[in-house]
């Protein structure tokens, strides 16, 4: 084989066929536009790229079996996704209210008999109204269907977990925090809670030692280390370690804020913005500079800020010798030498560094 046949061969059967097509090119997957080495790379253990004196095709017979493993796995994904919420769900359910005054005695849960039957009940939570279903209207297929919380939709298989699940409702507010008075369901729940004001962290990472309040902090951060991404977003094909990363990941592509700011009306995709947002308004800064009398609404940009006062500036211009605190800002520099403008008005063709000012040209010149 010379080298003129490699680029007329397929990338994974290795044989030359009629019907060809570049690895660059992009495929309907069960309703997501992907390229076809995207799907690849997913397969690999050596990620490929385009253009790497390689076969750069595959022919339609490889092309239909690597769409059917791609669906195959996102349908393994999913209902891995699925489960994984739900347990998680039933275990802090019954972590919280077990822990609590009063003790709630858990029975086994019962289980969907199949991935179908899971998904088909989640899309009724959604449908129905806000009820507790009533086991008076059920058949003999229905018993152990779920029960709907009238106050937050979730849903639950088992009736005392669903009990201690109204309960927590009930007691709401009753835990109080001395230091934010922020209030829980549970003595448990305001322990936990009260680390973060002590800053009491005795879970630590055995790789790399850093400490955790909780045990689950804890096992959510090994995951940085073992790489391990069980959740998959079915449209872009980005991974997350943790099932609320991909629901909020999932709006990005939604475009769902269900956070609203009553005050200004502004939109948030995550609780976290919005809890954020709401200081800019009652003007509460909690994270105070211990060397100036600066204050921030976040705790990163307090940790961003004490570094000015280091006074240290790793990050060099090779061409002017002008070094930075940060890498970014080194390279909206460099930016300056080259002239690149990545940010370009549609409407006059001028082009800026930074985002905000070609917003701020737009509202300015162009009155949009």
């Amino acid at each position: 084989m010379d080298e003129k046949d490699l680029h007329n061969i397929c990338r994974t059967c290795i044989k030359e066929e009629n019907e060809m097509l570049d690895i660059s090119s992009v495929v309907n997957c069960d309703g997501n536009l992907l390229k076809i080495i995207t799907i690849l790379n997913i397969f690999l253990e050596t990620q490929i790229t385009e253009n790497d004196d390689l076969p750069n095709l595959i022919c339609s017979n490889c092309l239909t079996h690597l769409t059917n493993f791609y669906n195959f796995k996102l349908r393994c994904d999913h209902s891995q996704t699925l489960l994984q919420e739900f347990v998680t769900n039933i275990k802090h359910e019954t972590t919280c209210e077990t822990s609590s005054e009063s003790v709630i005695d858990v029975k086994p849960m019962e289980v969907c008999e199949n991935e179908q039957d899971w998904e088909n009940d989640l899309i009724t939570q959604k449908s129905k109204p806000n009820t507790r279903l009533n086991k008076e209207n059920m058949n003999a297929a229905d018993m152990g269907s779920f029960y709907v919380c009238s106050r937050c939709n979730k849903l639950f298989k088992n009736k005392y977990i669903f009990s201690a699940h109204e309960k927590r409702h009930e007691l709401k507010g009753q835990f109080l925090c001395n230091v934010c008075g922020k209030g829980f369901s549970s003595k448990s729940c305001l322990t936990r809670h009260n680390r973060v004001h002590t800053g009491e962290k005795k879970y630590e990472c055995k790789e790399c030692l850093k400490r955790f309040p909780s045990s689950n902090n804890l096992n959510l951060h090994s995951r940085t280390h073992s790489g391990h991404k069980p959740y998959l977003c079915t449209v872009c094909g980005y991974r997350f370690s943790h099932p609320t990363g991909l629901t909020y990941h999932m709006r990005t592509h939604t475009k769902e804020k269900p956070y609203t700011c009553e005050l200004c009306e502004k939109k948030f995709t995550t609780q976290c913005n919005f809890e954020r947002h709401k200081k800019t308004h009652s003007g509460e800064r909690p994270f105070s500079c211990r060397k100036c009398e600066k204050a921030f609404i976040k705790k990163i940009d307090l940790q961003r800020h004490e570094e000015i006062h280091l006074g240290v500036k790793p990050h060099t211009c090779d061409i002017c010798k002008k070094s930075f605190l940060r890498i970014t800002n080194l390279k909206f520099h460099m930016m300056l030498h080259t002239e690149e403008r990545p940010h370009t008005c549609k409407q006059c063709g001028k082009g800026f560094i930074r985002s905000y000012c070609l917003k701020d040209h737009i509202k300015k010149h162009h009155d949009v």
